[in-house]
């Protein structure tokens, strides 16, 4: 693999002492803090090692998309790429300890559960011949409703979006009823009233003004997805020790500004949505524990086919979350 990579690279039209220039190809939207923080990533590799490494971020899936990102980081065609941590699902259902709902939905616990999972995502990556970098946050996905909730029971015959099938779980659960709307036609349906309640961040409702379709916002932070950003390993290792040390740093930096500022726009994106005349919420003990109840039973079908490797990563999370 290594041997390839550097071929590779070498066809790029690298010679020794020139300047190497990386691609990053990420999904993330042009605005979207993840890229802010990929931009910021590469600004520090360039400025670290003085101009040796310049990486140029191509962001919104304008190099490549989806699971192809990972395949041609492997395949040693981009030098990094960024993922959803919970695409690594469809190779490894420990991962989708990631998606579960009412586990690690607020920025504290998200953390705990990044730490607690990261040892796994590090030794897949690198049986794949990739290195993790760091993570990001996206943004906690609360609850927007046309009529006051108080209860699961206030879900009872609510016309609910459901874009997978932990949604379809709580929707089961609850009594809502079940809209299918694919991700292009979301707003579309929205506007046109055909459903009552959508599960989405804060940062969602403010760029798509959803105070104009619902009067409420549940600050239920049901679960909060988190990307990572990856380098083929080999490339990494063939670097002078000098610049790997940059590029860790680099990392670091990265990964404290995109916990940091996710954490700041997430609250100032509900006062504005508090400012806009939508009433926002935190869900009271009782439904929060009836809410709790769902995702426990979430978490048990979860570890059934996670195994021996998920019990590992929840034990860790729960001892980081001081559970006994």
């Amino acid at each position: 693999m290594a041997s390839m990579v550097a071929v590779l690279w070498l066809a790029s039209g690298m010679t020794a002492g020139a300047t190497e220039a990386w691609d990053l190809a990420s999904g993330a939207g042009e605005t979207s803090i993840r890229a802010q923080v990929a931009r910021a990533f590469a600004e520090a590799v360039e400025g670290a090692t003085g101009g040796e490494i310049a990486i140029t971020v191509h962001s919104a899936g304008s190099k490549l998309r989806g699971s192809d990102i990972l395949r041609a980081v492997e395949r040693g065609e981009l030098a990094l790429g960024e993922r959803p941590v919970a695409s690594l699902a469809d190779d490894d259902p420990v991962f989708a300890v990631h998606t579960v709902r009412f586990l690690g939905g607020d920025f504290g616990a998200a953390r705990r559960l990044d730490q607690a999972s990261r040892s796994a995502i590090a030794s897949y990556l690198k049986s794949r011949g990739l290195r993790l970098l760091y993570t990001v946050p996206v943004m906690p996905i609360g609850l927007y409703s046309n009529r006051e909730l108080a209860s699961n029971a206030d879900f009872r015959g609510l016309r609910m979006r459901v874009q997978d099938a932990a949604v379809g779980k709580i929707a089961q659960a609850t009594g809502a009823f079940p809209v299918g709307v694919p991700d292009e036609r979301l707003v579309d349906a929205i506007a046109r009233g055909t459903v009552d309640a959508v599960w989405l961040s804060t940062a969602v409702g403010v760029e798509e003004r959803l105070w104009e379709s619902f009067g409420h916002y549940y600050r239920i932070e049901s679960w909060l997805p988190k990307n990572f950003v990856f380098v083929n390993a080999a490339l990494f290792e063939g670097l002078a020790p000098e610049q790997r040390g940059a590029i860790l740093g680099a990392a670091a930096m990265a990964e404290t500004m995109g916990w940091n500022r996710s954490r700041m726009r997430a609250t100032g994106f509900a006062r504005r949505l508090a400012a806009e005349g939508m009433t926002v919420d935190n869900p009271g003990e009782l439904w929060r524990k009836e809410l709790r109840g769902i995702g426990a039973v979430m978490l048990m079908d979860w570890l059934k086919g996670a195994g021996v490797s998920g019990a590992a990563v929840l034990d860790s999370y729960n001892e980081l979350s001081g559970a006994r």
